[in-house]
């Protein structure tokens, strides 16, 4: 997939409305796409959880957490979706985000959330 069409999702992902945060998502899982996703699209889906990439953190940039219920299941599944389809060199890459997006969502205020979570652990 070319670079202008994810930076577009990222964006959708981070947009004000909760639709469309929700649609951006669940685009991206719909899409067949059989290498995983860029850094910025995991980036985006950890921020959802509150977590910083290496590069936000030095920043000292806060991600911001997303309090939609469904925004935050659909990006568990999709993170999930992307660890399965990734390429070892991508997980790798982005193994530490995931890991600590996965056991962050394990103490979500929304139940389905956790479980989504604890399933990916």
């Amino acid at each position: 997939m070319q670079a202008p069409l994810w930076l577009a999702i990222v964006t959708a992902i981070e947009d004000p409305s909760e639709g469309c945060r929700l649609s951006a998502i669940k685009c991206v899982k719909a899409m067949d796409t059989n290498y995983g996703a860029p850094d910025q699209l995991l980036q985006a889906l950890a921020g959802k959880f509150g977590i910083n990439t290496a590069a936000e953190a030095a920043a000292c940039a806060p991600a911001a957490i997303d309090t939609s219920e469904d925004v935050r299941l659909a990006a568990m599944q999709l993170i999930r979706t992307f660890l399965g389809r990734s390429n070892p060199e991508a997980k790798e890459t982005n193994i530490c985000a995931i890991v600590r997006t996965f056991c962050s969502a394990v103490a979500d205020p929304w139940p389905e959330v956790q479980k989504a979570s604890a399933s990916n652990l």
